[in-house]
């Protein structure tokens, strides 16, 4: 298998993979480096964790800035949201470790005063594709768990070094 680096360096994380908000929504994946000061991580580069294809590059409320890239031969799909800058277009190659943006805070709605951080999340391709889901699918609170780990891949099975990142108290949104 292919080696998966972390899109950023990280020591310290918001929300964690499944962890619930005060809706019941399920979180897909793992916010990185949620700064421990407003906005400490705003223009870190984050990278593309393995070789990708981009299939989406765009602005969305809540999402923010995005980035979705696919593995075909790893069958995942990587996304990348709350991105400062885009270092890439739809259709480009981008090979392991390329710049594919910055963090930032972006989000257009929702979340005033939210600190700069890399939300990442790793979905199954061919549920994506045999459910006709879109790129940017989200549970909400009726995603049962088996739903759930159906579709989303914890991000920590992939990077055992984000289980040992600190927890930011204050950085669950509710």
């Amino acid at each position: 298998m292919e080696a998966i680096q972390l899109p950023m360096a990280t020591t310290h994380i918001g929300y964690k993979h499944g962890q619930r908000n005060s809706r019941g929504e399920p979180h897909p994946g793992y916010d990185l480096n949620y700064g421990t000061t407003p906005n400490a991580d705003l223009g870190r580069p984050v990278v593309a964790p393995v070789a990708l294809k981009v299939a989406d590059v765009g602005a969305r409320k809540y999402y923010g800035n995005y980035v979705v890239g696919v593995n075909e031969a790893l069958g995942y799909v990587f996304r990348f949201m709350h991105l400062d800058q885009m270092h890439c277009t739809e259709g480009q190659t981008l090979a392991a470790g390329k710049l594919l943006g910055t963090c930032g805070n972006s989000h257009y709605g929702g979340w005033p005063g939210m600190s700069a951080h890399l939300h990442y999340d790793i979905l199954r391709l061919s549920v994506l594709k045999a459910r006709k889901l879109p790129w940017l699918y989200w549970p909400n609170a009726q995603t049962s768990p088996e739903d759930f780990a159906n579709i989303f891949v914890n991000p920590a099975s992939l990077h055992p070094q984000l289980l040992l990142c600190t927890t930011v108290p204050g950085a669950v949104r509710t």
